[in-house]
């Protein structure tokens, strides 16, 4: 049988003071519209005088009243129509409010203070009926004005894909009890309590990672991986460029012949310790007032490798004590995820196309960032992997900083010897040409690139503004029949 939704009296609310709640017991307890239920839908109110909305009602068939006054009004639903949620618009009420639709309470706020905010309720598809829906409002005054205070503009119904209908003008209206009767008193009237803000969005690098109540544990002896794993690589250009040649993913899973990995790329070119810049609402989990919040959800990870430094260090010595502490601050917060972090080191400079650069200064700088990178992660006991010693003046940039193809095999070769991989993947070598020998190997890398080109298409979409982005209301982004309904992403 249909489940029939039945018509009642709201609970008291939390956050009422002692005096607020003592004065509201009294007040309901004598209310004749609480009494006699002047919110059911059946309820008769055809002797009630009827009142121009919005108004303040002292000034339109009650003056100086201080009390409750109840409205109602009744409004007409198309079938087709009916079952589907609305949205209740009443515009500013002065002072407190109780609203029902259909005899079921939507909305209202019940503390002092409010009487400037705009009341804005959803009301459940299941209260929408077919032909006669009734709305009714207690409006709770506890001094000076009361009643509706708002525009003519702000009264009205309204549903997705249909126009909004105007219930401003006349309602049926009957007063409840005055204060004066039960000799109560006005209110503190304080400015509304600040919202409590939201919680701040995770950073952007912890973001696409699933957070866990048990976080794997760090590596009890230096670098293994045991069994399945989701390893991540984050990092800023280098790392970036790591999955377009596939190397270092190459050399992990020939590693691990027998175990099944799922490597993500999550690093991002520009990314530092100290800001790492995303798209709007990317892995967001709030829901943007334009659309809807990005439906990928955050991967669970047992691996990270960590690559920065870098551009950091060009900062010089000055600023490497805020690099140390960003640092250890972002192993912080991956370690809410994983204690299984690989650290990396970032690789030398050089200046292969003659500018003049001071490489020696440079480097000189670089090796103090990497001391303090090797510093945090002996202090947690974490794998270090050292580019910037291993790889120094063997030719491996093509502009001075970023890896070269040569470059990323040697790092990726690096990265596995200083893990101590070297013995399963001694038989691999790269070509001048590129490709990985022997045959089986170059085949898992094309596997891997191939894997890489539809992980980058997931992990960051060409269309990412009218995916998830800001641009989710532009007409390519609905279907132009019904613009209720996004074509794309379905």
């Amino acid at each position: 049988p249909k489940k029939v939704v039945k018509e009642g009296k709201p609970q008291p609310k939390p956050g009422w003071t002692p005096q607020v709640t003592a004065w509201r017991a009294k007040l309901d307890a004598n209310d004749r519209g609480m009494i006699g239920k002047w919110f059911a839908t059946a309820y008769d109110d055809a002797k009630w005088n009827t009142m121009k909305l919005p108004t303040f009602y002292e000034t339109a068939g009650l003056p100086g009243h201080d009390g409750t006054v109840w409205f109602r009004r009744a409004i007409e639903i198309a079938g087709a129509r009916a079952g589907k949620p609305l949205t209740l618009e009443l515009g500013p009420v002065d002072d407190m409010d109780m609203t029902w639709f259909n005899g079921i309470q939507v909305g209202g706020i019940e503390r002092p203070g409010f009487w400037a905010s705009p009341r804005k309720y959803t009301v459940p598809g299941k209260l929408v009926k077919t032909g006669r829906n009734v709305i009714a409002v207690r409006v709770i005054d506890h001094g000076w004005s009361g009643g509706f205070g708002g525009k003519t503009t702000q009264m009205r119904v309204s549903a997705k894909g249909l126009k909004p209908v105007s219930i401003a003008g006349n309602w049926k209206y009957q007063a409840g009890i005055t204060l004066k009767a039960l000799e109560l008193g006005a209110l503190n009237n304080p400015t509304p309590p600040k919202p409590t803000p939201p919680p701040p969005p995770a950073p952007a690098l912890v973001r696409p990672l699933a957070k866990t109540t048990s976080p794997a544990p760090a590596f009890s002896n230096g670098f293994q991986i045991e069994g399945d794993a989701n390893v991540v690589i984050i990092g800023s250009a280098n790392a970036v460029e790591s999955q377009r040649h596939g190397y270092l993913e190459t050399l992990l899973t020939a590693a691990h012949p027998t175990q099944r990995f799922a490597i993500r790329n999550m690093a991002w070119p520009a990314d530092t310790v100290y800001q790492q810049q995303r798209p709007r609402n990317f892995f967001g989990t709030a829901k943007p007032s334009y659309g809807e919040a990005d439906r990928r959800k955050p991967l669970a990870v047992n691996v990270v490798f960590v690559w920065l430094g870098q551009s950091e260090s060009l900062d010089g010595l000055a600023k490497l004590n805020d690099f140390t502490k960003a640092y250890e601050q972002t192993l912080e917060q991956l370690s809410t995820r994983t204690s299984r972090l690989v650290l990396i080191t970032p690789v030398p400079f050089e200046d292969p196309l003659g500018l003049g650069l001071d490489v020696k200064k440079r480097n000189a700088n670089l090796k103090h960032y990497t001391a303090a990178i090797r510093r945090l992660g002996q202090a947690r006991k974490l794998p270090v992997v050292d580019l910037t010693s291993s790889l120094l003046g063997q030719a491996i940039t093509r502009d001075g900083a970023t890896l070269s193809g040569k470059g990323q095999w040697l790092a990726a070769r690096t990265i596995a010897v200083q893990l101590g991989l070297a013995d399963p993947t001694s038989t691999i070598r790269a070509a001048v040409t590129g490709e990985l020998i022997p045959i089986p190997v170059e085949e898992l890398r094309q596997a891997i690139l191939r894997k890489n080109r539809l992980w980058q298409q997931f992990w960051l979409p060409t269309n990412w503004a009218f995916l998830y982005g800001n641009r989710q209301t532009q007409p390519s982004s609905r279907d132009h029949n019904d613009s209720g309904f996004r074509w794309f992403p379905e």
